[in-house]
């Protein structure tokens, strides 16, 4: 408790009581500081210490009355007793909350003539009134300094939280918001005083503010002057005793949540270009192509063959880029069924009268990335829908019509698009959205130098999963290795190795036991690597689609060609329709179990 914090008025006080009583008037503090100092009889170098009259009146908390200071013991001791021209004192401590916080004294001149010692209890009693008077101002000054810095640290709690809040008293108006809101809700100029229907224009909030009871966690897709908000809202009556004196909202953005969770779930975010370091000479520089477009905001589409760095790339992209901070989401396609796609990817719908709703993956990232692999296997009908978005950056629901999103899309394919283009299995439009800018990830076989040392790294990996730490390969063996074709990359060269760790059984493996082991892993494919990948592609696709129990008009208009074409393929891979019907698989597999 700081008597300085009401300094002028002390010094007020002080000047009032000198004026009326004719007499000069001191307040210290506890640490001895002159707060207040009068000099209308005694000059202000009068020193004031513990060993002091005022001093020793805060010490002992005690009152102090000196009618003739040669009778008083620390007078007596005083060094400037001779010069002093202070005839006599009354000194009273400043109790606050029962602690001595200072003193308040008045002091007498020799030149004055007074009867106030006489009859001293008024004058004490003056003096007492005093000094409540400014511990009690001290209190209200102290409260209100405690009441601002609560305040401030609710005010800098409440700004600092994801969520938008914004309460209004019992009339409606707006009594607080935080700076969340001000993002989440674009409203022109100050909010205090403006009503409930000023700011929002939304039938289910309006339904939710006139409740009478508190609404927790309940779904809402707000959009406004082009501002879209999804996520969730509680409203929470103000009561104070027992009377409702007002309503807060509480606003949770999903995908502000879901990023807040990211770090926590995400492993992928700390993943940047220095983890894709590679002595080859072609897949840095298209590294360093991904680093300039990384800082553009351009849809990218990435061609690789299965089981290269596409993950890593397309993720130290997203987080080279301006959206770092936002949702990566990933779908793969060779992953998800056409039930799946429709769902999980695009389902925004409401029900039970926009107290509940579903939402796709592309609202999750809105303002993010979207990582598309496997679009080889995207259904037609989704890349027409993702046209759509990339045109227009705009997504449609059933519940809620055309509403905007920002999305960035990194595509992903196992196979050159251009001859899916040429073949009507992939859109012409979408492809000249996407390959604007493109990039390869050059395979393992044409990384020469650097596929020894990949090998090398992915076998002691293996040892260390398998405890196998005293296996070791040969030179002629990493050789021969190095040499191989691996169809699946990375893939391929993990099953090699855990296949070598788990069965040899030498501490060294020689070129003859890699061949033995592995005796289908180093024949070459004769330059149709590109054709074997797109029908091997077809032929499941074909398949998949026939386990599904889809009838072969469906299948053809699936993969956007005619039914005949669909038959000559299905004669070219081999493909028995009896033999993939679901009641077929399900009949073969009872067998398999008896």
């Amino acid at each position: 408790m700081n008597l300085m914090l009401m300094q002028d008025v002390i010094v007020k006080y002080s000047e009032a009581i000198s004026t009326v009583l004719d007499v000069d008037v001191v307040i210290i503090d506890r640490y001895y500081t002159k707060i207040a100092y009068t000099t209308r009889n005694v000059s202000d170098a009068l020193p004031i210490t513990s060993t002091t009259v005022v001093g020793e009146s805060m010490n002992k908390g005690e009152v102090i009355i000196i009618e003739n200071k040669e009778n008083y013991p620390i007078c007596q001791n005083c060094e400037d007793a001779s010069e002093c021209m202070i005839a006599g004192m009354i000194s009273v401590p400043i109790f606050s909350n029962h602690k001595i916080v200072g003193a308040v004294a008045l002091l007498f001149h020799k030149a004055n003539q007074t009867d106030v010692f006489k009859n001293v209890g008024p004058a004490v009693h003056f003096v007492e009134i005093i000094a409540d008077l400014i511990s009690s101002k001290l209190l209200n000054i102290e409260d209100m300094e405690r009441l601002r810095l609560t305040s401030y640290d609710r005010e800098s709690i409440i700004n600092a939280v994801d969520d938008a809040i914004i309460s209004f008293d019992v009339a409606g108006k707006v009594s607080y918001y935080n700076k969340r809101f001000t993002t989440e809700f674009p409203v022109a100029g100050p909010l205090e005083g403006k009503q409930f229907s000023d700011i929002f224009h939304h039938s289910r909030l309006d339904e939710i503010y006139r409740a009478v009871y508190d609404e927790l966690n309940c779904p809402l897709f707000y959009e406004y002057q082009q501002k879209a908000f999804i996520g969730s809202v509680t409203k929470k009556n103000r009561i104070v005793n027992g009377i409702k004196q007002g309503t807060i909202f509480i606003f949770k953005n999903l995908n502000a949540n879901f990023i807040s969770l990211r770090n926590l779930l995400d492993h992928g975010a700390e993943i940047g270009f220095q983890h894709l370091v590679d002595a080859d000479d072609v897949f840095q520089l298209e590294i360093e192509k991904a680093k300039e477009m990384a800082v553009t905001d351009d849809d990218i589409l990435i061609e690789s063959e299965p089981g290269l760095e596409v993950n890593e790339l397309a993720r130290a992209i997203h987080n080279y880029s301006d959206r770092s901070e936002k949702v990566f989401k990933k779908i793969d396609f060779a992953q998800l069924t056409m039930k799946e796609i429709e769902s999980t990817m695009l389902e925004f719908r409401v029900y039970s009268e926009g107290k509940n709703f579903q939402i796709g993956d592309l609202n999750i990232a809105n303002g993010g990335t979207v990582f598309l692999i496997n679009v080889q296997r995207m259904p037609l009908f989704m890349q027409s829908f993702i046209l759509e978005i990339v045109k227009g950056n705009s997504v449609y629901s059933e519940s809620f019509g055309l509403h905007r999103v920002d999305l960035r899309f990194i595509v992903h394919s196992e196979v050159p698009l251009e001859p899916l283009v040429k073949a009507g299995h992939f859109s012409e439009a979408l492809y000249h959205r996407i390959s604007g800018r493109k990039l390869t990830i050059p395979p393992l076989r044409k990384r020469k130098k650097c596929i020894r040392q990949i090998i090398l790294h992915i076998f002691e990996e293996m040892k260390r999963v398998y405890e196998n730490r005293d296996i070791r390969l040969s030179p002629e063996a990493v050789e021969v290795l190095a040499n191989g074709h691996w169809p699946q990359n990375r893939i391929s060269v993990e099953a090699a190795m855990e296949k070598i760790v788990r069965l040899a059984n030498a501490k060294v493996v020689t070129e003859e036991q890699v061949v033995q082991l592995l005796p289908d892993e180093f024949e070459p494919k004769n330059g149709r690597f590109e054709t074997y990948q797109m029908e091997e592609i077809e032929r499941k696709i074909i398949i998949e689609l026939l386990q599904k129990g889809y009838e072969k008009e469906r299948i053809a208009r699936e993969m956007g060609i005619g039914r005949a074409t669909l038959y000559r393929k299905m004669d070219k891979y081999g493909i028995c329709a009896e033999d993939h019907t679901a009641e077929k698989i399900v009949h073969l597999k009872r067998q398999l179990r008896t």
